[in-house]
């Protein structure tokens, strides 16, 4: 509003004098201040915002509200403002003043600020076998809150991370077909950290693989080389009599073992084990073993007249199968069609004969037997007499 005096002296003519005017201003009002949040300590940086004021702002911070120690922020004169990289918790309230009214305040609101959240470490790593299989993990030394476990196929969390509701301090990893590796999430407030990771090692199942070689030696020196193959994990040589009871074969960890100078028929097989996975055994192998060949004794020599005529042959002591050989000169000697028993029967011989056996036993090498004659004398023969004659008594 604008005033002026109006003046008059005596019958002269009124004058004015100059105006000058009245403003009214507002009473200042402070408004209330939105957006506060938690944050956590160090790199951070918050939002707030001035509304339903009246008046020329200040923005005013204290760490301590209890003392009223409010102070002015440089430059913080518009109705927002960011308070950035706190390290404790900070209150803030806005001065408004409107023109020559007195100064009031917003409402005062804080910036609440986070200590760092500690991530603790991980125990029970552990290696287990593929399938059915279960591993305790536990975090500790964190704080203040396990919020979430994660899971992830690589050792660095670098991709393919997974997240487990859980929020205790322990979880069960079960049923792995994979090394997984595990870490758990760790909250304080605003702050959040990752605890130390922990792998859980899967070993794939132990394959027994396929054993080849079997095969038939003779007895004494001798060798045989099986293989093992298709098979998963650390081999074990095994050994058995009797195809029943297997003992383990000292200084067999290789794919290849080689059976040497056995005396008996001797069954093989390779047990398989993986890590920590329950071991498998392969198929069996079998090395049998032939009985060295003995020639054995024949007997039987004998004298025979020609033609009408039959003579046993004999063999005793032998070790093998039987093959008997026949002669007309004592050197060059045929086999005899049918005559694989331990004795034969030679007969209607017209001439001297000589006989032996060969005798072979399995895969060992075949052995002669002695001779034995069969001598044959030509028939007796009366012939004719001659000098018919009459003579005198006496």
């Amino acid at each position: 509003t604008w005033y002026r005096a109006r003046v008059q002296s005596g019958v002269c003519a009124a004058v004015n004098s100059s105006s000058v005017a009245i403003s009214i201003n507002q009473l200042s009002v402070g408004g209330t201040i939105s957006g506060a949040s938690l944050v956590c300590t160090g790199t951070n940086r918050d939002t707030l915002t001035l509304s339903g004021n009246t008046g020329t702002l200040q923005w005013q911070s204290s760490t301590d509200p209890s003392t009223i120690a409010f102070a002015n922020i440089s430059g913080a004169t518009t109705a927002t403002y960011n308070p950035v990289n706190l390290t404790a918790t900070t209150y803030y309230r806005v001065a408004v003043t409107n023109g020559v009214c007195p100064v009031v305040y917003s409402d005062t609101t804080a910036t609440q600020v986070s200590a760092v959240a500690v991530g603790g470490t991980v125990s029970g790593a552990t290696t287990v076998c593929t399938g059915v299989n279960s591993a305790q993990l536990a975090v500790s030394g964190y704080t203040s809150a396990v919020v979430k476990w994660q899971w992830s196929s690589s050792s660095t969390f670098a991709s393919n991370i997974n997240d487990v509701a859980v929020t205790g301090d322990t979880l069960t990893a079960s049923n792995l077909t994979t090394t997984t590796y595990y870490r758990a999430v760790i909250s304080n407030g605003a702050c959040t950290a990752n605890s130390g990771i922990a792998a859980v090692t899967v070993d794939p199942a132990s394959v027994g693989g396929n054993v080849t070689g079997s095969t038939t030696v003779c007895y004494g020196t001798n060798s045989t080389t099986l293989g093992l193959n298709g098979y998963v994990g650390t081999i074990q040589w095994e050994s058995s009599l009797n195809n029943s009871t297997f003992t383990p074969i000292v200084d067999s960890a290789r794919a290849a073992f080689t059976a040497i100078d056995l005396g008996a028929t001797t069954y093989y097989r390779a047990a398989v084990k993986n890590g920590v996975c329950a071991s498998a055994t392969s198929n069996t192998a079998t090395v049998t073993v032939s009985p060295a060949t003995v020639a054995g004794t024949a007997s039987g020599d004998t004298t025979v007249c020609a033609s009408s005529n039959s003579s046993v042959i004999t063999l005793n002591g032998y070790v093998g199968s039987i093959q008997w050989l026949v002669s007309s000169d004592n050197s060059s000697f045929t086999a005899i069609s049918g005559a694989t028993n331990a004795s034969y029967t030679a007969s209607g011989l017209t001439a001297t004969r000589y006989y032996r056996a060969s005798v072979k036993s399995g895969v060992c090498d075949s052995l002669l037997s002695n001779v034995v004659t069969v001598t044959v004398n030509p028939s007796s023969v009366g012939g004719s007499l001659a000098g018919n004659a009459t003579v005198c008594t006496g």
